[in-house]
């Protein structure tokens, strides 16, 4: 090791020792982290489950999608006035299937965790872990396939797991994904409707039938990107802690709570008289009533103290 990478090294060492300080403290005796109970790792689930339940993720989410697909793009073959055979093509074909909706539908939907899938049902009768129509196991056939477009699939990454990858070396497609693993059910809606009887079918696809998803922009990685919500995760689970606090707090000061004192000259009560306390505390907690009936027992409110 020459000088130069000596210095390098040592000014790295020492910046992630301030780093360490700064985050661990100065003996790195504590782990703010785990004291402010942030994760140490954030799952799919977790993210899924923040961005059905928190109003500001699902906008850290969506923000770039809805403004990206606000109006849908043009495609047109040449700048001259009339339309061509491929532009009328395209243009039918996008209407029918809803291309553009789904499109926008995985673009959001990628932005959850690390990628998305876009699922192609096709009509070529072929079983779904084989190629489709003008793909082989490398890419694309000599020939054109020939295949209707039934429907579309958008699935997050909790219900598109990748369950083999190419392992050739002299395939073009190493290292990129073979076969996934799709959950052909509706969680949300069954979860809604008790009487719901999904698709529940977990199904092999062969990486040709899907459009694989993900922004690469900030990562190395050719197929996991970089979920929306990681860089302000935190801020995320702090606005869950301090909203959930609050109300805690309200709904614990609107009731200040009380003590019931028994007199000791009455001597101990009995279990019928305990029982009949409990059931006016509850009236009075849960009811109507704004009174109290006891015999031998004093009430003092506690006052809370608030913020």
């Amino acid at each position: 090791m020459n000088k130069f990478d000596t210095l390098v090294t040592n000014a790295l060492l020492s910046r992630a020792a301030f780093y360490n300080s700064l985050l661990d403290g100065k003996n790195e005796d504590r782990n703010i982290d785990d004291e402010v109970g942030y994760p140490e790792s954030i799952s799919i689930d977790d993210y899924v489950q923040m961005y059905r339940r928190q109003d500001i993720a699902q906008r850290v989410v969506t923000l770039e999608p809805e403004e990206s697909w606000s109006e849908y793009p043009d495609i047109y073959e040449t700048d001259e006035g009339r339309e061509t055979a491929f532009e009328k093509a395209v243009s039918t074909f996008v209407v029918e299937t809803s291309l553009h909706e789904y499109l926008a539908k995985v673009d959001t939907v990628s932005g959850i965790g690390q990628y998305a899938v876009l699922f192609i049902g096709l009509d070529d009768g072929g079983e779904f872990d084989t190629p489709a129509p003008g793909f082989t196991e490398n890419g694309l056939a000599d020939t054109p396939g020939q295949a209707n477009v039934l429907y579309y699939r958008v699935f997050d990454q909790s219900s598109a797991r990748i369950s083999e990858y190419e392992r050739d070396r002299n395939n073009p497609r190493y290292g990129q994904p073979k076969v996934y693993e799709l959950d052909f059910q509706d969680t949300i809606d069954s979860t809604l409707d008790t009487n719901a009887t999904p698709v529940t079918d977990t199904i092999q696809v062969h990486w040709s039938r899907v459009i694989h998803v993900a922004d690469t922009r900030l990562t190395t990685s050719e197929i996991f990107g970089f979920p929306r919500m990681e860089p302000v995760f935190n801020r995320l689970f702090d606005v869950r802690k301090i909203n959930a606090a609050s109300g805690e707090a309200y709904w614990k000061g609107g009731f200040p709570g009380y003590a019931f004192e028994v007199d000791p000259q009455n001597g101990e009560l009995s279990e019928e008289d305990r029982e009949n306390i409990k059931d006016e505390i509850y009236k009075y907690e849960q009811g109507l009533s704004r009174y109290f009936a006891g015999v031998g027992v004093q009430v003092k409110p506690l006052t809370p103290t608030l913020v």
